[in-house]
């Protein structure tokens, strides 16, 4: 099944154009934006996603059962089927809504709830601390009887209910379930004095309400810690103390960034864009960041990702000099990290491998906070699941003129076009002394001004074969003969 999938996800790519990455996961080619353009439907893509899953626990010699591996056999097929149609000029069929509510509960949420770690009990209306219950029965629900059954309640160690999970069937909008989840946990609220964790799903998206922000999708579900940790988030104060250690950034410009996310939190918005010119601090204010939202008690786990092992280094050798009381630790190269560090810092390589495996070592909430270093480049098509995966605040740096930068990096920072958080241009920075101007010196030489007839006439034959070579692949007999009249003009 696995080969499959990534013998079609190739066969995309051909007919795409594109050069699939070397080594790429599943996770990655099912990302690229070629794929996602020739998919062009979110419910196949969605199933695909779950064909991965299950192809995975096959290889790794897990149990699956018939029902899963008969839908993912049908999502396969589905692809397969997309494929010939669209190289035949026709139409994409509609997928079938083969799926009753029933059978998205038990096979594809089942499926990810496992993933997370929780242990779906086999029998309904059935309480026991830190697992799945199904069916369990809500006293005050506005109907005749006053009762109603949630899909699933996530329970904590103390037994109490952590969230409620309401499960349409696929072939309705996720939506169709978000007034009947908030009504069973609003009965909960009332039994038990908190109200739990929102989710509603159809089984392929998956969103979440927590009290705190405006309804959201992810990718996973949370595990029992996470979930105690965003109902306890909802008590908490707003960012007020913005004390910024000067041996950390002492400038102006960097405090004013550093404010200006503060003040996007506050908000209630997840995530921001900072444009900082070369050499103006981007690391220095990460570190501030990571130090305010600390302070005031919004994060404890740290995320930093780049797309160079060299600018990981970097990054964590200054973070570690600056803030000497965290733990940290480097993903990249390291084959037994320490998976329990607060600071961890990664390549997107290495992170999409921990995000693409079958044991997973971070869940979906194990991280407060993710910054990303040079945002502006093109990696979240290709790592872009890394961004979906991971429930976190999120904070780009990048160094790019803010009309350069592409509309996907301002959509994956929720800003408008050409409008990020804050930011510092390198005009700026040369008119109040922090960067020197460049002037530029144009030399040549002799050779270069006055070059003998030979050069020229050796110039332009080499020109003529790297002209040539653009357009054909030449055979020997022509080579030789370019070759001997080379050696004759030299």
């Amino acid at each position: 099944m696995k080969q499959k999938l990534e013998e079609l996800l190739l066969q995309i790519c051909k007919i795409q154009k594109v050069a699939a990455p070397k080594s790429a996961t599943l996770l990655e080619l099912l990302n690229l934006q070629q794929v996602l353009d020739y998919v062009d439907n979110e419910q196949l893509h969605d199933g695909l996603n779950f064909v991965r899953i299950i192809a995975g626990r096959l290889e790794h010699g897990e149990k699956v059962t018939d029902r899963q591996k008969t839908l993912a056999t049908a999502n396969l097929q589905n692809l397969e089927n997309l494929i010939v149609r669209k190289q035949a000029g026709q139409a994409m069929a509609e997928i079938p809504a083969y799926m009753s509510e029933v059978n998205t509960r038990q096979i594809y949420i089942d499926t990810y709830l496992k993933e997370a770690g929780w242990e779906v009990l086999d029998k309904d209306n059935l309480i026991q601390p830190l697992k799945a219950g199904r069916e369990i029965e809500v006293v005050g629900m506005p109907n005749n009887q006053g009762i109603g059954y949630c899909d699933y309640v996530l329970f904590g160690a103390d037994g109490k209910p952590l969230a409620v999970v309401e499960a349409k069937k696929t072939s309705v909008s996720v939506e169709s379930g978000k007034h009947q989840a908030t009504l069973y946990a609003e009965c909960i609220e009332k039994k038990y004095g908190v109200k739990p964790i929102i989710y509603y799903t159809n089984g392929y998206n998956l969103w979440v309400m927590d009290g705190l922000y405006p309804a959201r999708k992810i990718y996973a579900y949370h595990t029992a810690d996470e979930l105690s940790l965003l109902i306890n988030r909802r008590s908490r104060s707003d960012i007020t103390n913005l004390f910024i250690d000067d041996n950390i950034t002492n400038r102006g410009y960097q405090k004013q960034a550093i404010k200006s996310v503060m003040e996007r939190f506050n908000k209630r918005q997840r995530r921001a864009l900072l444009v900082m010119a070369t050499g103006t601090g981007k690391t220095r204010v990460s570190i501030s960041l990571v130090d305010v939202l600390t302070k005031n008690n919004w994060i404890k786990n740290v995320l930093f990702l780049a797309d160079r092992t060299a600018l990981v280094r970097q990054a964590k050798k200054n973070f570690a000099k600056l803030l000497p009381n965290f733990t940290v630790e480097e993903l990249s190269g390291n084959a037994k990290p320490n998976m329990g560090a607060r600071l961890m810092f990664s390549t997107y390589q290495t992170m999409i491998g921990y995000v693409d495996g079958e044991n997973k070592a971070f869940s979906t909430g194990r991280f407060d906070l993710i910054i990303i270093d040079e945002a502006h480049r093109s990696i979240f098509n290709k790592y872009g699941a890394i961004f979906d995966y991971f429930d976190s605040l999120l904070v780009g740096l990048t160094a790019t003129p803010r009309s350069e930068i592409a509309k996907n990096t301002y959509d994956i920072f929720d800003c408008e076009v050409d409008e990020p958080t804050d930011e510092y241009t390198t005009e700026e920075a040369i008119n109040e002394g922090f960067l020197v101007n460049w002037r530029v010196h144009s030399r040549s030489t002799n050779i270069l001004s006055n070059p003998p007839s030979s050069i020229c006439r050796k110039a332009k034959t080499l020109f003529v074969v790297k002209l040539f070579n653009g357009f054909h692949k030449p055979n020997v007999s022509f080579l030789n003969q370019i070759q001997k009249m080379h050696t004759r003009l030299t």
